[in-house]
């Protein structure tokens, strides 16, 4: 059986590096982009807000990407 503090110390690791990872993703209507990592779906809000297309996009904080 995996040990439930090993697993839990791997996904804060990987979700601390999420600032510095950049990702390609589409982004329509409503400006929200989303990204997976470890598993774990993340969805950000674009800046401007209206953006519109394909991009690369690197998360500034939790809600922002």
């Amino acid at each position: 059986m995996t040990d439930l503090r090993n697993l839990l110390n791997q996904l804060a690791a990987k979700e601390a590096q999420l600032n510095n990872i950049q990702f390609l993703a589409p982004c329509v209507g409503g400006g929200r982009v989303k990204t997976r990592v470890a598993g774990i779906v993340y969805t950000f809000q674009t800046q401007p807000k209206k953006f519109e297309c394909w991009g690369i996009f690197q998360p500034i904080n939790d809600k922002i990407g």
